[in-house]
């Protein structure tokens, strides 16, 4: 599956590179950016890396955000069930913020859901993450649920959101 947003490219067709770019990125920016706690990056980098081995095309995909094919955005989305997805690890390049790619990830993501046959769709972000937080809600996501998130950073909570497709 594939789409150009503002001359970016929005794949399904991603490489190992492409798999170690969101890595690096989600460390660099939720590290660097937001302090999240170094020993919380070992998580996202192992799901991610067994996703890349075990995802199943009918069910799954990491949407790919490429222009001059350099990595400057992704999402990955698992199935769980025939209605049931998750979206997880959204990364937008700070160089590409504000030009509304974040939010044309996640919208992609959700049409390409809803194709495969997907019902419902959940996410779990991070109480720090606010600008994150407040695109969810505009898009029709509704927060569901909240707990400690003291292993990514202390004081913050992690966050569940749902939007029916």
């Amino acid at each position: 599956m594939e789409k150009i947003y503002k001359g970016i490219l929005l794949t399904t067709d991603f490489t190992e590179e492409d798999i170690e770019t969101s890595i690096r990125k989600q460390r660099e920016i939720f590290g660097g950016e937001f302090g999240f706690l170094d020993s919380s990056h070992a998580y996202p980098a192992m799901v991610i890396r067994e996703f890349a081995k075990t995802w199943r095309p009918e069910k799954d995909f990491m949407l790919a955000a490429k222009k001059d094919n350099e990595l400057v955005g992704t999402i990955t989305l698992m199935g769980e069930d025939d209605r049931v997805a998750r979206l997880r690890f959204l990364i937008v390049d700070p160089a590409y913020r504000g030009i509304g790619l974040g939010k044309e990830i996640v919208l992609t993501a959700l049409e390409w859901a809803k194709e495969m046959g997907y019902t419902h769709v959940y996410l779990t972000t991070h109480s720090i993450l606010e600008t994150a937080r407040a695109m969810y809600t505009s898009m029709g996501f509704r927060k569901t649920g909240e707990g400690p998130a003291d292993e990514v950073k202390p004081g913050i909570l992690e966050e569940t959101y749902e939007i029916d497709l």
